[in-house]
């Protein structure tokens, strides 16, 4: 009847009740609508009250002995009553029968956890006298889980302040690491108490990782940049912290903060249009490529090649070479800062594209002979398409980066005749690389 005839204490057992079922809140207001005294005010009040309290004193289910002694003068005549347990032992789960896309709620959760009505982890606590209670794991919601491939990453959906949705991401290595993982969730605006809280927060977290590993299509190959791969199917592209995919959009993995910096998607469309016509409308062929190759770049992963080069030469300077290259670049990211030079080693370039996977590559300002070694050297690890190898600090082997892509350079010389007058062992640079000259 809505609570119409419970006194307070009772008011606060039926709010208590509501955290844990899958209508949450609306089941509070349910259980005291009926009420003369009800407001929708005081009642979000209390459930906020008892949500809390439930994660600070680690709140149970409230026993029947107690809703009984706190003035319910129903529980004398159930049939349950003598079993001195509580409510939900009886309760009998709806059976519904599942469509083959549909997962039923908990799928993901390791045995001995549920999720709550506002979707926090709860552990089901089982006492010596066989009673049931639940313990809080952590105090924020963790649902739509999915596992990440190069690197691992474990991804969640939660809410934070107001009510706000973000998605979180948590690389294996860090997951389990007590207080690294504190620090990556802070660091993501998740707060959880140092010691036994977060030992709790981390043994469901491992257990999470193992169950989802056993579950078919939770777990996505991906990376931040490039085409993301799930069971062998290619499902999306990764940009801008979203895997693109025909359907909605999911989180894309974690990347180099400063790379990310860098291509972050900023400014206005119709700004590099204005700068994109100031090549195109001079009609020159060679600068229109370089353009091109910003779009071109992703499609190189069905061209079956690792990596492809285009090279644009002139030996007359103020023609438009740079301002090409720049504008292409700006398709992607920013159009000095992730614009590669002279300055940059072939190590920390090669390390650029392993992250970057499908996404071009510009080179600048290549003028002398020097200059234009260096250079080759690169383009022919460019054809292998990944790293060498290297070791990390602790002597194990560290992952290689790969990639699919295309590095675009501009030079006031023919890179090909560079490459043809001092390698005699290999053409397979020459093979992969599209040169052109640019008219003054």
């Amino acid at each position: 009847n809505g609570g119409k005839d419970l006194a307070n204490p009772l008011w606060n057992l039926t709010t208590l009740i509501a955290l844990f079922t899958e209508e949450g809140r609306d089941a509070a207001h349910q259980m005291a609508s009926g009420h003369p005294d009800y407001t929708p005010e005081s009642t979000d009040a209390l459930y906020d009250r008892k949500s809390k309290d439930r994660d600070a004193k680690g709140l149970g289910w409230p026993h029947c002995t107690t809703i009984s002694a706190t003035g319910s003068t129903a529980c004398a005549s159930c049939v349950h009553f003598a079993a001195a347990k509580t409510p939900f032992h009886f309760a009998q789960a709806p059976q519904v029968a599942l469509a083959p896309a549909q997962l039923p709620d908990g799928w993901d959760l390791p045995k001995g956890y549920i999720r709550d009505g506002d979707k926090k982890i709860q552990r089901v606590v089982v006492g010596p006298d066989g009673t049931q209670d639940l313990m809080p794991v952590f105090n924020y919601p963790m649902f739509g889980p999915w596992l990440q491939k190069n690197p691992w990453t474990l991804h969640f959906t939660t809410t934070t302040h107001r009510g706000t949705t973000a998605q979180i991401a948590l690389p294996f290595d860090e997951a389990s690491g007590g207080r690294g993982l504190r620090a990556l969730l802070a660091k993501q605006g998740l707060v959880t108490r140092a010691g036994a809280a977060t030992q709790h927060l981390e043994a469901f977290i491992v257990g999470w990782i193992e169950k989802l590993q056993t579950v078919k299509d939770s777990v996505v190959e991906g990376s931040p940049y490039g085409w993301v791969v799930r069971n062998g199917k290619t499902e999306g592209f990764a940009y801008a912290n979203q895997i693109w995919t025909p359907a909605d959009p999911l989180p894309a993995a974690p990347g180099d903060p400063m790379t990310a910096r860098n291509y972050t998607p900023t400014g206005d469309p119709a700004c590099w249009t204005e700068a994109a016509e100031l090549i195109t409308n001079q009609g020159r062929p060679a600068l229109n490529a370089v353009l091109a190759s910003a779009f071109a770049a992703p499609l190189v992963k069905f061209t079956g090649q690792s990596g492809l080069m285009l090279s644009i030469y002139s030996s007359a300077s103020g023609i438009g070479k740079t301002t090409a290259l720049k504008v292409a670049q700006a398709v992607w990211g920013d159009p000095v800062k992730a614009m590669q030079g002279l300055d940059d080693t072939a190590l920390s370039v090669l390390q650029k594209m392993g992250q970057l996977k499908a996404l071009p590559l510009y080179w600048d300002e290549m003028k002398t002979d020097e200059d234009t070694k260096k250079f080759v050297n690169l383009m022919f690890t460019l054809t292998k398409g990944k790293e060498k190898s290297r070791l990390n600090q602790d002597v194990t082997q560290r992952a290689s980066g790969t990639w699919q892509t295309m590095l675009i350079s501009a030079s006031n010389e023919s890179v090909i005749d560079y490459v043809v007058s001092r390698t005699k062992t290999s053409v397979a640079g020459i093979m992969r690389t599209f040169e052109c000259e640019v008219p003054s």
